[in-house]
């Protein structure tokens, strides 16, 4: 494997995880380390892999007295790492991912299943949005799509199963679709958040009482510590033995019992 293959990951913004950086590192023959002149830190690299301060020597220090001789010296000019400074790559830094579920058009006014409060969450989750791209920090888009034409809301191919603009994905952000409650069913979000050495996840999103709370259980009985940003959820009134319960009860059910056992349930203001 060419550095220039490792060193390409820069401009494509893919996620390299630190196995694979070793990995290859070893193919090269170069003790786990990847030559500074071709590898630049970057916010993806450091995603996966914390870099040292450059050294001018691969070998540990247990191995320098052999290599501070006449030929080890030689030996490192002629081969190994060659000249170049290098960077000693460490195991994987746990990560803190944002999820931001089913933000979809028929959520907003003028959609098949308008929500109280959307815009207002909706607000809410574009900025919690905006922190995670400035920090460079890992985050997934989920949406919903049923497979029947017939559904409610969130059709397959129709515009109301499309993300909100206010909180649309870049080109290079990873999005999902699922077609159940449970973000984590029937999709490969826990492997992808894996891949990334995420343990800690921030959610924001809708409907409270339900995708919301779906993937929250999930993702606590799955190790992950999970923080619920409340007021970047909505959800709308429902119906239970001939009594209305509005969307605000519905909502506080949901965090209340969200907030008992299963995850830290934060203002957006109470976030850090």
């Amino acid at each position: 494997m060419p550095l220039d293959a490792l060193a390409g990951f820069r401009a494509s913004g893919h996620v390299i995880e630190a196995a694979a950086i070793i990995d290859a590192a070893n193919r090269l023959s170069m003790a786990n380390c990847i030559r500074g002149s071709r590898l630049a830190p970057s916010p993806g690299l450091r995603r996966s892999a914390r870099l040292a301060k450059p050294a001018k020597s691969p070998v540990a220090s247990s191995d320098r007295s052999r290599n501070d001789s006449p030929k080890g010296r030689s030996a490192l000019k002629s081969g190994g790492c060659g000249n170049s400074y290098l960077y000693q790559v460490y195991p994987m830094t746990p990560q803190k991912a944002l999820l931001l579920i089913d933000l979809q058009n028929d959520y907003y006014p003028g959609g098949a299943y308008e929500l109280e409060g959307i815009a207002a969450a909706s607000a809410k989750s574009a900025e919690m949005l905006d922190r995670f791209r400035s920090a460079g920090s890992p985050l997934i888009h989920i949406r919903h799509e049923f497979a029947s034409a017939e559904a409610p809301f969130f059709r397959p191919g129709s515009e109301g199963a499309n993300i909100h603009e206010s909180v649309a994905p870049l080109a290079d952000e990873a999005v999902i679709t699922k077609q159940l409650v449970n973000s984590f069913q029937g999709t490969d979000l826990d492997a992808r958040l894996k891949a990334l050495g995420v343990e800690d996840l921030v959610i924001v999103g809708a409907m409270s009482h339900m995708c919301i709370e779906g993937a929250t259980r999930a993702a606590a009985d799955l190790g992950y510590r999970v923080e619920v940003i409340h007021d970047a959820c909505a959800t709308r009134a429902q119906e239970f033995g001939g009594r209305r319960v509005a969307a605000a009860d519905v909502h506080a059910t949901s965090m209340s019992a969200l907030g008992f056992a299963y995850a830290k349930v934060l203002t957006l203001n109470e976030w850090k």
